[in-house]
């Protein structure tokens, strides 16, 4: 139930017209998305403990992370992320 009650119609009328949003910018400085291509078409995401493919013909994705997509991380990061510290299963079980 929506509090105060004349506000549904306006929450259903903006939740009926959301649209998917990129989460890459075309911007030189940002959180690099770790994705990279191969010279025979090959797709690599790479996690934080996996080192980059090498070699010819390898590219890394040239977008970068939108910014409201890395701060989402910041109470993790604050609290020992990706460790699964006290504080993070405390705040976050």
């Amino acid at each position: 139930k929506i509090h105060p009650q004349e506000m549904e119609k306006r929450y259903f009328d903006w939740v009926d017209n959301l649209h998917d949003w990129c989460i890459s910018r075309q911007l030189w400085w940002g959180h690099r998305i770790p994705v990279w291509y191969g010279p025979n078409g090959e797709v690599v995401c790479v996690g934080p403990d996996d080192e980059a493919p090498t070699g010819e013909g390898w590219t890394q994705d040239s977008d970068v992370l939108d910014t409201w997509f890395s701060s989402g991380l910041w109470p993790f990061s604050t609290l020992g992320w990706p460790e699964r510290t006290d504080s993070l299963a405390k705040f976050y079980p």
